[in-house]
């Protein structure tokens, strides 16, 4: 050790590892730890000059914390065999790594012959099942020249099985190709840890505008509660950015959003999408890649290029389902065979949510995790002269309000809630819609609302940082949408004590309260339910607790989110 050490300071500590000379019990060379220059050649044991060299073994293997933290852990999945040369083999891709001869070793093994098919007999088989598979896998992640030598290798040993006059050939041909054949599937992933020292870079990428929907209320929820000093983020949308609330928590806290402004409505959106993670991931180096958004494509695609662009660990977070139209069920089918090459890591608001986005070997597994929409309760804790001033301002005096927060987007169904308008006005009811949000289709829905005179049941408002006052002003919240993740407007609705109508079909883990109700959408029912609901007074105040109690604290959320970043 004190050897290693020595060497380790004659070169400037300018190494990723160092490798001790390694002899067996009578002080020969021990055959199973003889380092390699490259894949063919073999360090000249007899030799007690230092040399660059490319694959080692585990014993007396003296590494750097900041070279782990960087090309991340050895693979567990390995199990046994080859484990040591597949991790000395990719930290040597990016460090000069060493054979230090004046560092010797006694490696005490029962024998020192080494591993070796022909000879080795039924009681070690099983253990080449591993070996050959391994290394299958390691030999193509070196290109065209690992893809040779593998294949070489597989070949002489197969003629030496065949023309030697081992026992159980048929069984060690099997091991020998079955395992190389498993070895071109096995894909593992390297998990990452960090010490908190390290700088942590995140890339929060967004797959829409930053504007004020659900993704962006999620993120500034927990970006409000990240207090990791080692962690930096930087937000980035191929579209355009408006959330001033954001802007100004990066401001404050010296963190980059990167925006593109590209026009999100375009036929080449998909287009855009790629040219922005590649535009950024150019020019800037990031640990973590926290790829967000509502489309297979997006998560799928931009996973790829954070995984070419050398991410160490890339987390896909799904925070919607959709349509079970053929389009969808052609684009699931083909991410379901791809995306887990690329991911490291798969998050969802809802199980639902990632069932519709992520295959279901990945929902069982220990690499998916639901990441509950998390709010700040005390800010959404109601307040009686809040009702009060703002009611006045919004000049509602005594009329039932109805509100619904959302993109003006045709899965979040606001012609259901203009039938609602007109089927409330025929029966002579008296009420007001509060509409919060932007969207393609938002003068579409004005329009329609003035043709049938019902301007002055409506108020709009978009671009909002109170919405839990508007939430507290309001009478009964309703959310009429085709389909859904888990809308965080539902969870803070309920917090600050407002009835929540939903559509039945978005996912019942957004009930964290009796304020909760799923209903088919019959605008008839919808309507009955609201009138129903006029005039019902109960206490709004006893809300915030639940929430608590049942996982939607935004602080608990993101303490989970960034001990993920951390892997811890």
């Amino acid at each position: 050790l004190l050897k290693l050490i020595e060497f380790a300071n004659n070169i400037n500590d300018d190494f990723g590892y160092l490798s001790s000379k390694v002899v067996w019990k009578d002080g020969s060379p021990c055959n199973m730890n003889i380092q390699k220059i490259n894949f063919r050649s073999k360090v000249d044991v007899n030799s007690n000059v230092f040399v660059k060299i490319q694959l080692a073994s585990f014993v007396s293997f003296f590494v750097k914390r900041e070279v782990v933290e960087d090309v991340g852990l050895p693979i567990k999945e390995f199990f046994i065999w080859g484990d040591d040369f597949e991790y000395t083999n990719r930290i040597s891709k990016k460090y000069s790594c060493y054979y230090v001869p004046d560092s010797v070793v006694t490696h005490k093994s029962e024998t020192n012959i080494g591993s070796n098919i022909v000879k080795d007999e039924s009681d070690r088989l099983e253990r080449y099942n591993f070996a050959y598979r391994n290394e299958s896998y390691m030999y193509r992640k070196n290109g065209l020249k690992g893809r040779i030598y593998l294949l070489a290798k597989k070949w002489l040993h197969t003629f030496k099985i065949i023309f030697s006059k081992t026992k159980n050939k048929k069984l060690k041909l099997k091991i020998i190709h079955s395992n190389i054949k498993i070895g071109k599937k096995f894909d593992p992933k390297i998990e990452y840890v960090y010490s908190k020292s390290t700088i942590v870079n995140v890339l929060e990428f967004f797959g829409e505008p930053l504007a004020y929907g659900g993704q962006e209320a999620f993120m500034i929820n927990m970006y409000k509660n990240f207090d990791r000093e080692n962690i930096k983020y930087t937000f980035c949308t191929p579209f355009e950015l408006t959330n001033k609330t954001l802007i100004e928590l990066a401001k404050n806290r010296n963190e980059k959003i990167v925006h593109f402004d590209y026009n999100f409505n375009s036929k080449l959106r998909k287009i855009y999408i790629k040219k922005a993670i590649n535009n950024i991931l150019k020019e800037n180096k990031f640990d973590v890649i926290h790829i967000q958004s509502g489309s297979i494509f997006t998560l799928l695609n931009v996973a790829k290029v954070a995984k070419k662009h050398g991410i160490k660990r890339v987390i896909v977070h799904s925070h919607s389902t959709g349509n079970n139209n053929l389009k969808y069920k052609v684009i699931k089918y083909l991410s379901d065979r791809k995306i887990k090459k690329y991911v490291d890591e798969f998050f969802a608001c809802s199980k639902l949510a990632g069932e519709w986005k992520f295959p279901k070997e990945v929902i069982e597994s220990d690499n998916f995790s639901v990441i509950n929409n998390g709010i700040d309760t005390k800010r959404f804790t109601f307040n009686e002269d809040t009702r009060k001033k703002y009611r006045e301002e919004l000049g509602l005096s005594d009329k039932f309000t109805i509100l619904n927060v959302g993109r003006f987007d045709g899965m979040k169904n606001h012609k259901f809630m203009v039938e609602i308008a007109k089927e409330l006005t025929q029966r002579g009811e008296s009420y007001k819609f509060i509409l919060v949000g932007e969207g393609a289709l938002k003068q579409e829905i004005i329009s329609e609302i003035k043709n049938l005179n019902l301007t002055d049941n409506f108020i709009f408002l978009e671009k909002r940082s109170d919405i839990a006052e508007i939430m507290m002003t309001s009478d009964v919240f309703v959310l009429p949408s085709l389909f859904e993740g888990l809308p965080v407007v539902a969870v803070e609705a309920q917090t600050t004590g407002l009835k929540s109508i939903c559509s039945d079909k978005i996912t019942t883990e957004v009930r964290i309260s009796d304020l909760c109700e799923f209903v088919e959408l019959d605008c008839k029912v919808w309507v009955e339910k609201l009138i129903a609901l006029k005039g019902e007074k109960f206490n709004r105040v006893t809300y915030p607790e639940l929430t608590k109690n049942a996982g939607y604290d935004a602080k608990y959320s993101a303490t989970i989110l960034e001990n993920k970043y951390l892997c811890e």
